[in-house]
């Protein structure tokens, strides 16, 4: 036999001896994250009850309520950040002072524009991709005289994405909402609907939370929905769903005589809102949906503003003039709550990837 066969032979040998080693240790470290996902994975019950924190400044509201709906972005999607799950490139900001001059704009904002009821999405506790700054603790210091309630969307010890490396990391984030008004049995719903195994096990676990206010003068009660309805999913299935199961609840409070205000990022058009209406500039993107066909119960009124956009795209950083916006975040009301005046707080996505939304109502 030829010397240098022998050599050539025994050369590819090794490296398919190190080719094997290589495929088996990535398939026992997948295996060994996804058995840990599996373990640590967040399982709330369908309903469960959320205990209000801090003493509000009134124990019962009045027939003309103020509010503002705000994803925060988790102080990190301010207007110099991309995101790489939208097309961009970032997993979080380069600095921890990044996110910080962003929280610091943001409770600025919420100090100094005020409402009865705040609706906050996107709120991190202990995550990663901030820097693990304690965003929730941060907003109750900055609204000290309201009450607040918090419920988790997204708890996940290791997110393993993007691929290659550096990974998200742990997220622990969710949604709240601060009242003015004493906020009595408060219950997170977790919506129904899930992405395929095993891909659920590092994303969101979408919920709404029903707060119920006294009113002064009024039989009934006000029932305040904050929702975080979910992004990305394909044909918008999910959101379907989310959207059905809603309608069941907020009609059901409706037909007991509550006045029901519903607020958040719904991350579906506004009716009337085409995935023109703002921009032209549109890389075919998952998220721009329209709400369901014939979701709308008769007689509720949305409260949107149709001269603002209230969403930026995140796979580049904010261009004025050049990144797609559109119209998600908003307010749905039912038929004993008139609407008196709803704008965009324009604040050029300066802080986050959204606007806030601000309303006024009267309760009939």
């Amino acid at each position: 036999m030829n010397i240098m066969n022998v050599d050539v032979y025994t050369i590819l040998k090794k490296i398919s001896m190190w080719i094997g080693i290589i495929i088996g240790i990535g398939i026992v470290s997948f295996s060994v994250l996804v058995i840990y996902l599996t373990i640590t994975d967040y399982k709330p019950k369908e309903i469960i009850k959320i205990n209000a924190e801090g003493k509000p400044a009134y124990e019962k509201g009045n027939d003309q309520i103020s509010m503002i709906t705000w994803n925060i972005g988790y102080g990190g999607l301010g207007e110099k950040e991309d995101f790489f799950a939208s097309g961009g490139k970032s997993v979080r900001p380069d600095k921890k002072e990044i996110v910080e001059n962003y929280m610091k704009g943001i409770t600025h904002f919420l100090e100094n524009n005020k409402a009865d009821f705040y609706f906050l999405q996107e709120i991190d506790c202990a995550s990663k991709r901030s820097y693990y700054i304690d965003e929730y603790k941060e907003i109750k210091d900055t609204l000290k005289k309201y009450q607040s309630v918090f419920a988790y969307n997204y708890k996940v010890k290791l997110v393993p994405a993007p691929f290659p490396p550096p990974f998200m990391g742990k997220v622990e984030s969710g949604i709240a909402l601060f009242g003015k008004y004493s906020m009595n049995d408060t219950m997170r719903y977790q919506f129904p609907g899930k992405f395929k195994w095993p891909v659920y096990l590092a994303h969101l676990d979408r919920c709404f939370t029903v707060s119920r206010v006294d009113i002064e003068g009024k039989d009934h009660q006000l029932v305040l929905i904050n929702t975080h309805n979910s992004a990305f999913d394909k044909d918008a299935v999910l959101r379907k769903q989310q959207m059905d199961y809603l309608k069941n609840v907020i009609t059901d409070e409706y037909e007991k005589g509550n006045y029901v205000i519903a607020g958040g990022d719904w991350n579906q058009l506004m009716p009337g809102i085409s995935k023109e209406y703002f921009t032209t500039h549109l890389e075919g993107s998952d998220w721009v949906v329209p709400l369901p066909q014939n979701w709308i119960p008769k007689d509720w009124t949305w409260g949107f503003d149709k001269n603002l956009p209230t969403v930026r795209a995140t796979d580049t950083a904010y261009i004025k003039g050049d990144t797609y916006l559109t119209s998600i975040d908003a307010f749905f009301m039912s038929p004993n709550v008139e609407l008196v005046k709803v704008e965009v707080k324009d604040l050029d996505f300066k802080y986050s990837d959204h606007n806030p939304v601000y309303m006024e109502v009267k309760l009939k």
